[in-house]
């Protein structure tokens, strides 16, 4: 009865360390590296485990003695390992890419794009700022000292940050976390999709197997987590700017009647 005890008590403090050791490590990343790197990481690790054992009959013999903790801290390791890899791919993907398209001005690119569909079939939507929205910010965004030329997404999202903080930043930084956590999964899944594609072409005879089916599922799941990364920014760089415009409105306001009053 007091082996029983003492290993019980051994036990439960060996939880509690554990829980405490979690809380630390989870307070010093902060949510962003929680879902975009280590969620992502350890997503991308799983799925790639899996297609390898089970799609490509792939023997990986230092798991076949199961998972015990070493496994397990070592597959945290290499969960956060790879999420930081496809976190830089996803931001060197965004920087090339978007910047040959639009200049790095995604958020403005689409809304654009918006206006246009707007003014042809009335089609509207909350998610874009409008157009009388997007002159009163330009006419806040005059006496910044910065030229014209060099304003996109980015320019204009961290000076509404920097000077005017929304009021619900966790809202914020939540959407940020998940567009990364989605451009993430958008460049695993395409790198699924080519190397997988090319894979099954080398094959000879063709078949029909779970190997045809990866890159048709792993196309489908790029353009999926593509689209919703891009709606995501979109979302973010809206509310901020909003934040910024709407604040600032309400101060000039209170301003003047305070004026009018004195």
């Amino acid at each position: 009865m007091l082996n029983d005890s003492y290993n019980k008590n051994i036990f439960y403090s060996n939880l509690n360390f554990g829980g405490d050791f979690v809380d630390k490590v989870l307070d010093k990343l902060g949510l962003y590296d929680i879902v975009a790197v280590l969620l992502s990481g350890m997503v991308i690790t799983t799925l790639s485990y899996l297609l390898l054992t089970v799609v490509y009959a792939i023997n990986i013999e230092a798991l076949n003695n199961g998972f015990d903790s070493g496994v397990v801290f070592i597959f945290l390791i290499l969960s956060y390992f790879i999420g930081l890899v496809f976190q830089e791919l996803g931001s060197l993907f965004q920087f090339t890419v978007h910047k040959l398209i639009h200049n790095n001005s995604l958020a403005m690119y689409k809304t654009r794009k918006h206006w246009k569909k707007e003014k042809d079939n009335g089609q509207k939507s909350y998610q874009y700022i409008t157009k009388a929205e997007f002159e009163l910010l330009k006419e806040k965004l005059q006496n910044v000292d910065m030229d014209s030329k060099e304003w996109n997404d980015n320019t204009i999202f961290y000076y509404c940050k920097k000077y005017k903080e929304a009021d619900d930043m966790n809202f914020i930084e939540k959407l940020q976390s998940l567009s990364g956590m989605s451009r993430s999964f958008a460049i695993y899944f395409f790198i699924v999709f080519v190397s997988s594609f090319v894979y099954y072409v080398s094959q000879q005879p063709y078949q029909i197997n779970l190997k045809l089916f990866v890159p048709i599922i792993a196309f489908a799941l790029f353009l999926i987590f593509y689209f919703r990364f891009t709606r995501f920014v979109i979302v973010r760089y809206t509310k901020i700017f909003r934040s910024y415009l709407y604040s600032n409105i309400n101060e000039k306001s209170e301003n003047n009647q305070e004026r009018n009053s004195s």
